[in-house]
């Protein structure tokens, strides 16, 4: 049976992953961006793969057309403070140029019209069973995946696919500019991932799409759009991956607030993106979403505020 056939026979993806009616939900309650018509963008990066984090942590930046004011403005911080044309990310942060940058870097994110929405995946929902990944769309990839490989990659696509399909418009343009991730690493691999991706995002909305484009920051411009685009995501998602190391294996959600590390625990850097991102925005929407294992079961809600 075709993936097709299944989500017309009941959403075979709810039923495998019912969270996703939760991370619907959430989403629902935001607004929808501004000036998203015919053409989205969404920018992506992933994080807390090292050894002690309790989390994967997948972020998606998701915007339509205006741009421009923020373009501007990044542009000014790049000429002020990054003239070498050095990268500005999570990992970066070591010297005085990227950390002089960061602040002037996140308020001007502050003109982008747009949703970031990031999700904190507990790593024990991993692997994913055969079923949950398409069953039989395995036949038909090109890369020779590693079930680990795919697990992650799947994961990506699949919240990929929730938050754009979400906004999409019929018969829109999407383009999804992600770092140079291994997921995308050749060929084979990035050809998987269109398809899968497109086909899940088009699903799940129920609306056509005119073109769909898969791109990486390798295709960048000299002028480090793509990769300042990707940045905003990057940042959210470093921050979430070291607050998710810092929390103990005990941690329950419902009194988190009791057990946040001091924030002599936390570096600089972590403590001024978690502040961003939980500020006030005219125009881009910050949401951080959870998706653990409890012993009740699989469960999603939003995070509102370390606190």
């Amino acid at each position: 049976m075709s993936l097709k056939s299944e989500f017309r026979r009941g959403g075979a993806m709810v039923r495998i992953f019912p969270w996703l009616k939760t991370i619907d939900k959430v989403l629902s309650a935001c607004a929808p961006p501004s000036r998203i018509e015919e053409n989205m963008f969404v920018g992506s990066d992933f994080g807390g793969y090292h050894k002690g984090s309790r989390f994967l942590v997948f972020g998606y930046l998701v915007c339509g057309r205006g741009m421009a004011p923020w373009n501007s403005l990044r542009t000014s911080v790049r000429d002020a403070f990054l003239g070498d044309g050095r990268r500005i990310s999570f990992k970066r942060l070591n010297n005085s140029y990227t950390r002089d940058a960061l602040e002037p870097f996140l308020q001007a994110t502050d003109a982008l019209h747009g949703k970031l929405v990031c999700f904190m995946v507990d790593k024990r929902l991993f692997p994913l069973n055969k079923a949950a990944k398409g069953g039989p769309l395995l036949a038909s990839l090109k890369g020779k995946w590693s079930d680990k490989g795919f697990d992650d990659a799947f994961m990506k696509a699949l919240l990929f696919s929730a938050v754009s399909a979400k906004w999409l418009r019929p018969n829109s343009n999407v383009s999804w500019v992600t770092d140079q991730d291994p997921f995308i690493a050749n060929e084979n691999y990035h050809d998987d991932m269109l398809s899968l991706s497109a086909r899940l995002c088009a699903l799940s909305s129920q609306k056509p799409i005119r073109q769909f484009a898969l791109v990486s920051t390798e295709d960048d411009l000299h002028d480090r759009m793509f990769e300042d685009f990707v940045a905003i995501p990057d940042l959210a998602v470093g921050m979430l991956a070291e607050l998710g190391t810092s929390l103990r294996d005990e941690t329950n959600w419902q009194t988190l607030g009791n057990l946040i590390p001091h924030s002599k625990e936390l570096q600089e850097k972590t403590s001024t993106i978690m502040d961003w991102f939980w500020s006030y925005s005219p125009f881009l929407e910050k949401t951080c979403i959870v998706i653990d294992k409890a012993p009740e079961g699989i469960r999603a809600f939003r995070l509102d505020r370390f606190q």
